[in-house]
């Protein structure tokens, strides 16, 4: 249930940005008041993730710290959400529940970053945290609602302008035998192009 969950998001965000991965976690760092404009500016570190079905986890290498105007986080917020709980369903954070599928290692280290996120995501307004109307993750529309569209599209400008040559730490995009588009990390995409055959 909960993997069908997962793809349909998927495919919905996809209809929106095939350009750039859409999985992530963000924690805030260290904020610091900067005395020459006599403000105080947050950092946040974002981690995209490898998409592979059923062995999703963070990707180190596609880390990006940021130091992004105070309305930047609002405006991604209603994205953000929608993406921690389709975490949440791959990665429970509560229970005795494994992701049997991931190494310990990277279930430890998804497990750290969902916690880490749930804190940002706590402080949100519930008008942002809950989809509206019919809004749970099976939503019928078959669509993102108007404010996750337009936080996807921001999430996106964010990417591009700190990885303007588009390496994201070396995770490529494939197509799924399902037809569904993912992206994913160097040890996961021999999975879908095993490469050129040996010749003896």
């Amino acid at each position: 249930m909960a993997d069908r969950a997962v793809r349909r998001i998927q495919r919905i965000v996809s209809t929106e940005v095939t350009d750039c991965p859409r999985l992530f976690t963000l924690e805030q760092t260290q904020s610091a008041w900067i005395k020459r404009v006599r403000a105080y500016e947050h950092h946040y570190r974002l981690t995209l993730w490898c998409e592979h079905e059923g062995y999703e986890h963070p990707w180190n290498p596609a880390t990006y710290e940021q130091n992004p105007p105070k309305e930047w986080f609002a405006q991604i917020a209603p994205y953000a959400a929608l993406v921690f709980r389709t975490l949440q369903l791959i990665v429970p954070l509560a229970g005795a529940v494994a992701v049997a599928s991931l190494p310990q290692v990277q279930q430890d280290q998804a497990k750290a970053h969902l916690q880490i996120m749930s804190a940002l995501v706590a402080d949100l307004p519930d008008d942002v945290k809950r989809r509206p109307a019919d809004g749970g993750l099976g939503d019928a529309t078959g669509q993102l609602s108007t404010a996750e569209g337009h936080a996807l599209r921001a999430l996106r400008a964010t990417l591009l302008e700190h990885d303007p040559l588009r390496g994201f730490g070396g995770m490529r995009r494939v197509l799924t035998p399902s037809g569904d588009l993912l992206w994913v990390c160097p040890d996961h995409h021999s999975y879908y192009d095993p490469g050129l055959p040996a010749i003896p």
